[in-house]
């Protein structure tokens, strides 16, 4: 299960920096990077607010793929989603 995140993550950031590469930013890498890593923080916190707030999201390589190639939007989604089903 570790070693699938971490195949995950690595896939995801090689996608969205040559996303990134391909649209002309200068800094593709940072950028990707910054992005990939608020969209892990907000999966942590939602996950960390889970007792207070009723809403956990289970550390998947779905929900953190998402997470790193959505980014927050990614996190707000995953949560309607646990709302909704």
């Amino acid at each position: 299960m570790d070693s699938a995140i971490l195949w995950v993550c690595g896939g995801v950031l090689l996608c969205l920096w040559g996303v990134q590469k391909l649209c002309g930013r200068k800094r593709a890498l940072l950028h990707t990077v910054t992005s990939m890593l608020l969209g892990w923080a907000a999966l942590a916190c939602v996950n960390l607010c889970g007792g207070f707030t009723g809403v956990v999201i289970p550390v998947t390589p779905l929900s953190v793929g998402v997470a790193g190639a959505a980014g927050l939007p990614g996190v707000t989604l995953l949560v309607l989603f646990d709302f909704l089903l």
